[in-house]
């Protein structure tokens, strides 16, 4: 009988001789690999900086055995002619024969040159460093940063070592303060102070190898080639390979993420490929278990570099946050989607058995339950007789709630809650008190497992109101419990209709579930805190929903940074310049062919707001982070009604996207702004931003957009619930009829509108804005003259052309400052408002 190799041979003898057999009968069979790690472990990463004399930066970092320096250069050059004020980072890594037997002496072999242009790729779509900050003088000098690395030892994964080389070296570059000499074309420098490089972002690359066994069982090999001519393979990943490992590998893929998960490259053998191939690579090519390997290599190597920061002398940000170890890698806004909640809410009919039932119903449904059943209730026939002695007792007024058990045994034992809806409603409600649903679906429905809600309603325009306030019952976006995540579950909601005249009406549950999918989306991205959610990841936000919709016919403009300044957008780009993070004005267009009419939405997007150089106190400051809560319902509501494809004209989403900070390019009181309207704004409170940026994207809505009607959502005055209470929104329109349209429309969804004073003679700029130097300040000068009409009226002031005076063209401006959030969550509200306002205008 013959005896396998690897049972006669010593380990190391058969690690060399055969070591692709030594990898899948050692490191896939015994789960260890060579020194002695588990296949999704990383090796012990040290950084040290300051190492190099003659450099103006840097770092010596080392994985493992594999041991890389970089140093880092700062010379003038001269800009290419097609981007005079862009400057230069030129990385380049050098593998010498030194660092390990397998290098050969000579110029440059591939393997260096790979990850050098690897590098360089990486860099510069991950945008580390804004090249135009690099820039001495336009067109004449410009910083050219030489990053260049050097492999003192090899022992595989040399980019990850590189990649972290560079970082550590780029955060210690101090770029000397020169002026440039018109004169005799010289750079001079200055007796002021270094300047420290602007770092965006920080990046880390994740490398894992990919190892192919044939996974089949036959004695010996001959055999095994004769008789399965099908092989079935299995991939294995090998995380942070080493040299050895590498030899044998079928493929490397290497993954970079930022610090909050933003996918910025991806990379297999050296080779770019789609960002979003990026995680299908890593995900289809293990089979088995795919989504946990994944994730538990990333966290590996996350954890790994994080730990990082707490040993060394330099100081590296943050680079892991709790939030994205748990929910893997955001590639985009559809995965962060995803992963960002355990909950999914679905609409409609549901045959499965759930965990629980909730049933809610207005009291008089409850008083004739009991005797008349609605036909079209499908429940089991234990939950009904529950809900029917609960309803006795409800109709009789002795209890609102009711919550019991049904089942005979602990395995299928399931709560039954019953919930009483109000009917009291004045005039300035709507449809169904959507306060007490949202209140009750909070209440009633169990924290696990799967839940059917079953709504018995009058009518069949209350299930829209009663569907989305549910909907926002269930946020999206939540960190809580990462070590100890709670399984999926999913929250089926039924509508039954009690009324002869609707009964047979069928429920829209297609248009209902977008809806309902839109608040919840925009509750998530006004939940997302700015660490997550800056300038930069709302842009990569926006950019998901505009490629989601490209077969629709949708594009995106997008204006950024100084461009703003250049497009003479100076609202925006002033209040977003003192951000580390660069402002943006994106416009998402949707032009279905014979569209006669045009519809804009505007929106205002601070994703924190600090009140600038005007600083809010620290109470006042928290919860700023929905600040961005009006663009959001935008853009949610863009995408929703897209997506149902019953809108016929044309419609625009406008979203104004800054952070308000503080910085030292931070804008100040007594600037003088000036916007894209061709008015001048000085500035008397840098906390009154939100009108900047809007009349900025108003400006360019009725210059270049040609709307029709346009209406603009923000949260912008914390007088607003002083007018309308805390549940209405604020409504200022120049249109009677259009004001009427949205507070009816508001009825509708349950996004509640109520009309604010109108009177631009007494509140406009003239009298509340006075300035002797601009055309108007951004702030009024008396606070208790009806502040939120005075900040719609500023607004006013910067439509371009005569068409949008008094009872022409409809426009309104809605401030959802308080109706935006309850208690500590956003509530997406203006999502359905949105929705039904567009239904409005292409009826």
């Amino acid at each position: 009988m013959a005896t396998r190799t690897s049972n006669i041979l010593a380990p190391e003898t058969f690690k060399i001789l055969q070591p692709r057999e030594y990898i899948r009968q050692h490191v896939i069979a015994q789960g260890t690999r060579p020194d002695k790690r588990a296949w999704n472990s990383v090796r012990d990463t040290t950084i040290r900086t300051g190492v190099v004399s003659t450099a103006n930066a840097s770092s010596l970092v080392k994985i493992g055995e594999t041991t890389v320096i970089c140093g880092i250069k700062v010379e003038v050059g001269e800009p290419k002619l097609d981007r005079p004020n862009h400057g230069f980072i030129i990385p380049n890594i050098d593998l010498p024969a030194m660092c390990s037997p397998r290098i050969r002496p000579g110029p440059p072999g591939e393997l260096p040159q790979s990850l050098s242009e690897q590098m360089n790729q990486v860099l510069h779509r991950c945008k580390i460093i804004d090249t135009k900050d690099l820039c001495i003088s336009s067109g004449n000098a410009v910083w050219v940063l030489y990053c260049d690395v050097v492999c003192l030892g090899y022992d595989g994964n040399a980019f990850d070592a590189s990649l972290i080389a560079i970082m550590a070296a780029l955060r210690q570059v101090r770029v000397p303060n020169v002026l440039y000499s018109e004169a005799d074309g010289t750079v001079k420098e200055t007796s002021k102070p270094v300047i420290p490089l602007r770092i965006h972002r920080i990046p880390v690359s994740l490398t894992v190898g990919i190892f192919e066994v044939y996974a089949i069982m036959q004695k010996n090999h001959l055999q095994e080639l004769a008789n399965c001519p099908l092989q079935q393979h299995r991939k294995h990943l090998l995380v942070d390979p080493t040299d050895d490992e590498e030899q044998v590998l079928s493929a490397t893929v290497t993954t970079v993420i930022d610090e909050i998960g933003m996918m910025c490259g991806s990379f297999q053998d050296g080779e770019p490929v789609p960002r979003i191939y990026g995680y299908m690579i890593l995900v289809g090519l293990v089979l088995v278990d795919a989504s946990v390997e994944v994730i538990n290599f990333l966290t590996s190597q996350m954890h790994q570099v994080a730990r990082l920061s707490t040993k060394l002398s330099w100081s590296i940000p943050k680079l892991v946050n709790k939030d994205i170890i748990t929910f893997a890698i955001r590639i985009n806004s559809q995965q962060a989607r995803k992963n960002s909640t355990m909950t999914t809410v679905t609409f409609g009919s549901f045959s499965a058995s759930p965990a629980g039932h909730v049933l809610l119903a207005e009291k008089p449904i409850f008083a004739t339950f009991a005797t008349a059943l609605p036909s079209s209730l499908s429940l089991p026939s234990n939950v009904v007789n529950a809900a029917v002695q609960a309803s006795q007792i409800i109709s009789e007024g002795t209890a609102e709630t009711i919550t019991t058990f049904v089942g005979d045994s602990k395995e299928n034992r399931g709560q039954v809650s019953i919930g009483s809806i109000p009917i009291e409603r004045s005039r300035s409600n709507g449809f169904v008190r959507t306060d007490s649903i949202y209140d009750l679906a909070l209440k009633l429905t169990p924290k696990t497992g799967d839940i059917q809600i079953t709504v018995l309603l009058s009518s069949l325009a209350q299930t829209l109101p009663a569907g989305l306030a549910i909907a926002r019952a269930f946020p999206l976006y939540s960190r809580k419990n990462l070590a100890d995540p709670k399984p999926p579950r999913t929250v089926h909601v039924n509508f039954v209709i009690c009324n002869s005249t609707d009964s047979d009406k069928e429920i829209d549950y297609a248009s209902l579930q977008l809806a309902a999918n839109g608040v919840r989306f925009a509750a998530r991205l006004g939940d997302t805190p700015p660490s997550e959610l800056h300038t930069d990841a709302y842009v990569e936000e926006v950019k998901s929903v505009a490629r989601k919709l490209e077969p629709n016919g949708v594009e995106l403009t997008l204006i950024r940074g100084d461009e703003l300044r250049d497009a003479g957008l100076g609202g925006i780009w002033n209040v977003g310049k003192g951000a580390e993070h660069p402002p943006a004005l994106a416009i998402l267009g949707y032009r279905p062919a014979g569209a006669k009419t045009t519809l804009a939405m505007v929106g205002k997007g601070v994703t924190f707001d600090t009140g600038g150089l005007s600083l809010k106190p620290t109470a006042s400051m928290i919860s700023m982070k929905t600040d961005m809560c009006g663009s959001a319902a935008c853009l949610a509501a863009f995408e929703a009604i897209v997506l149902k494809g019953a809108f016929k004209e044309n419609l625009y989403a406008v979203l104004c996207i800054v952070e308000n900070s503080v910085d030292e390019r931070s804008y100040r009181n007594d600037d003088i702004l000036y916007m894209y309207s061709g008015k001048t704004v000085e500035v008397n409170n840098t906390d009154a931003e939100g009108r900047l940026i809007l009349a900025d994207g108003i400006a360019y809505a009725t210059k270049n957009l040609n709307p029709d009607r346009l209406v603009e959502l923000s949260t912008l005055t914390g007088a607003q619930s002083y007018a309308t209470g805390t549940r209405h929104a604020g409504c200022l329109s120049n249109s009677d009829s259009f004001e009427s349209e949205i507070v009816s429309a508001g009825k509708r969804s349950g996004d509640l509108v109520y009309p604010l004073l109108y009177c631009p003679e007494w509140l406009g700029p003239a009298k509340q804005f006075p300035s002797d130097v601009a055309d108007m300040k951004n702030s009024v000068k008396d606070r208790v003259n009806a502040p939120s009409s005075c900040a719609g009226h500023f607004l006013e002031s910067h439509f371009v052309g005569d068409d949008w005076n008094e009872n022409r063209k409809g426009w309104a401006h809605l401030d959802i400052a308080s109706p935006s959030a309850s208690g500590e969550r956003c509530t997406g509200y203006g999502v359905g408002l949105l929705i039904e306002i567009a239904k409005d205008f292409s009826a």
